[in-house]
C-alpha cells in the first residue's frame, strides 16, 4: 500500500514538474514576444519620428520656396512695370499745327507715345516727315511727366512712330525742292497737277483711294470699271485699267499725275478714249511738240510734260487715247 502511495506522489510531483516547465517555457515565450514588440514600436516610433522630422523639414522647405516665389512675383511685376509701355493714350483736346515737318533728332522715335517703348532708328536728324496727329499719352514716369504730348509722325518710307514736340520743327523747302519746278504748270487732270498736294487731289475726288509705297508714296484712285491685277489679290498701279496714279515726294507733292481710265479728264475735256488726231490738233496750237512715233508729248512748263499714248502705232483718224499723264520731263 505505502508503494502505491508513493507511486501516485511521484506522478504527481512530475505533472507539476511539467506544468512547472511549460509555464516556464510560457513565459520565456511571452517575454521573447514582448520583448520584440517592444523592439518594433521603438523602431516604429524612431521611423514615425524620423519622417515627423522630414515632414517638418519639407514644411519648412515650403514656406521657403513660397517665400521666394512670393520675392521672385513681386520683383517680376515690379520689372515688368519698369518696361511695361503701353499705356492709355488719347487725341489731343486742342488743336496743333501738324502737316509736313522736320525731325531734328532731339529725341528719339518710339514705336509707343511712352519714352520707356522701343525706338525706331530709321528716323535720321534732319528728316522730312509728316505730322498726322497728335496725342496726350498717360504717362507718368518720373522722367517724362511733362513730356505726355507727342506727335504722330510718318516718313516717306511709310515708316510711323511717336515722338515728343520738341523734336518737330518747322519744313522749310529748298532750292532743290521738286514740287518747286512745277511753278508754270497749267493744265490738270481733274483740276490738279503736279505740284499740286496730295490732299487737294483727294479733296477733289471725294472718293476712297489706295495707298502704296515703290520708290515713293503712290496714291491710286479707281474708278467702277478698275480692274485689279489678274492673278493678285492686292491692286498693282500699273496693271489693270481704270485708275488714277499719283506719285508724291516727301512733301506729299504730287510729282506724277496719270490715268488710264475715261472719267478723270483734262481741262481741255479731252482724256482717255478721245480721238487721238483732235488731241493732237489742240495741243499742238498750245504748245511745243516733242513727242515721239508712238506718243504724243507736250512740254507744258519749263520742267513738265504732258504726254498721251494711243492705242495704234501710227497715228490715224481712229486712233484713240489709251494713257495720259503729267510729269517731270525725266519721267518721259
Amino acid at each position: 500500500m505505502k508503494k502505491v502511495i508513493l507511486g501516485i506522489l511521484a506522478i504527481i510531483l512530475v505533472g507539476c514538474n511539467s506544468i512547472q516547465q511549460q509555464d516556464e517555457t510560457d513565459n520565456v515565450i511571452k517575454r521573447e514576444y514582448v520583448e520584440n514588440m517592444e523592439q518594433k514600436y521603438k523602431q516604429l516610433n524612431s521611423e514615425i519620428n524620423e519622417l515627423s522630422e522630414e515632414n517638418h523639414l519639407i514644411k519648412e522647405e515650403n514656406k521657403i520656396t513660397i517665400e521666394k516665389n512670393k520675392l521672385i512675383e513681386e520683383e517680376n511685376v515690379k520689372l515688368l512695370n519698369e518696361q511695361n509701355y503701353v499705356t492709355d493714350y488719347n487725341a489731343q483736346k486742342w488743336p496743333m499745327p501738324v502737316g509736313i515737318k522736320t525731325y531734328n533728332g532731339k529725341t528719339k522715335v518710339h514705336i509707343f507715345p511712352n519714352i520707356l517703348a522701343p525706338t525706331i532708328e530709321s528716323f535720321q536728324e534732319n528728316q522730312v516727315i509728316e505730322a498726322f496727329d497728335y496725342v496726350w499719352s498717360h504717362d507718368w514716369s518720373s522722367d517724362n511727366q511733362d513730356k505726355g504730348l507727342w506727335y504722330v509722325i510718318r516718313s516717306s518710307q511709310g515708316v510711323i512712330g511717336f515722338v515728343n514736340e520738341e523734336s518737330i520743327g518747322d519744313y522749310i523747302p529748298d532750292e532743290n525742292a521738286k514740287y518747286l519746278k512745277f511753278s508754270d504748270v497749267t493744265e490738270t487732270i481733274s483740276s490738279c497737277t503736279v505740284g499740286d498736294r496730295i490732299e487737294k487731289l483727294i479733296g477733289a475726288l471725294d472718293q476712297d483711294y489706295i495707298s502704296g509705297l515703290e520708290n515713293g508714296r503712290i496714291y491710286s484712285f479707281l474708278d467702277d470699271e478698275a480692274i485689279l491685277a489678274q492673278g493678285e489679290d492686292r491692286f498693282s498701279p500699273f496693271q489693270g485699267g481704270g485708275v488714277l496714279t499719283t506719285f508724291v515726294d516727301v512733301t506729299n507733292h504730287i510729282i506724277l499725275i496719270r490715268t488710264d481710265s475715261p472719267i478723270y479728264l483734262l481741262d481741255s475735256g479731252f482724256g482717255v478714249g478721245s480721238k487721238a488726231i483732235d488731241v493732237k490738233n489742240y495741243y499742238d496750237s498750245l504748245y511745243d511738240y516733242d513727242g515721239d512715233a508712238q506718243s504724243l508729248t507736250y512740254r507744258v512748263g519749263e520742267n513738265t510734260n504732258l504726254s498721251f499714248t494711243r492705242d495704234t502705232e501710227e497715228l490715224t483718224k481712229e486712233s484713240i487715247i489709251m494713257h495720259m499723264q503729267i510729269s517731270l520731263s525725266s519721267w518721259d
